[in-house]
């Protein structure tokens, strides 16, 4: 129900992170050289000698899960928890990993190893971005309760749209465990792409029919 009742939000930080995504990987594809500005030297590097840094060790996927899921989480909670600074915090890590992750696949694709990035984020990045979205959507209603309080004192508008935007963070840092130990032991693992394709969409399917259908017709959440 909050999901629902807060879903412009999430779709305004899926547009921030969105619009930049596209840019990123549109300037890196054409011009691997942005590489250096970004920050990715290493990464264009790597591709350039045709070197993908995804293939993990079955002896090192239980460590990397749990790296890739406090990863994760810290960058979920960052974007809930910049909410307080009137959402500019929120606004930044979503159009900076939009950036960054949109230039990485640009060069993954300019350096013709495209699909075996791709076929590497699949089966977790449906439930993980989606995740960073709801995150980023919650920090900024907290920013909005900064900016405009409505009837309420600006310290309860902010305490009331907390409790309600940690409903939707805690059930996000459930989901990232979830996704964080596909990425370590589904993603680079020699299953076909087909399986990682169906993976990435069930799991994504099973996650928004649960937002938008459950609850419905019950007690109606206080904003």
């Amino acid at each position: 129900q909050t999901f629902r009742q807060t879903w412009v939000f999430t779709f305004v930080a899926f547009s921030l992170f969105l619009v930049p995504f596209i840019v990123g990987f549109r300037l890196a594809y054409i011009n691997p050289a942005v590489a250096g500005p970004l920050g990715l030297e290493p990464n264009r590097a790597l591709l350039a000698d045709q070197t993908i840094w995804t293939e993990i060790p079955p002896e090192e996927r239980p460590a990397a899960m749990s790296t890739i899921a406090t990863n994760n989480i810290r960058v979920a909670l960052l974007a809930f928890g910049g909410g307080i600074t009137l959402g500019i915090v929120s606004v930044y890590v979503l159009t900076y990993n939009g950036l960054i992750i949109g230039a990485v696949l640009g060069l993954a694709y300019h350096y013709g190893l495209g699909y075996e990035l791709t076929n590497f984020v699949f089966a977790h990045g449906v439930v993980e971005l989606s995740v960073i979205f709801i995150s980023g959507g919650a920090g900024m209603q907290v920013g909005w309760a900064v900016i405009q309080p409505g009837i309420y004192s600006r310290r309860d508008s902010i305490a009331r749209t907390a409790r309600r935007a940690a409903a939707l963070v805690t059930l996000g840092i459930l989901l990232l465990l979830i996704s964080g130990a596909v990425e370590g032991f589904l993603s680079p693992s020699d299953a076909s792409f087909a399986i990682k394709v169906a993976t990435g969409l069930g799991t994504g399917a099973l996650m928004y029919s649960y937002l938008i259908l459950c609850g419905r017709g019950g007690r109606k959440t206080q904003a």
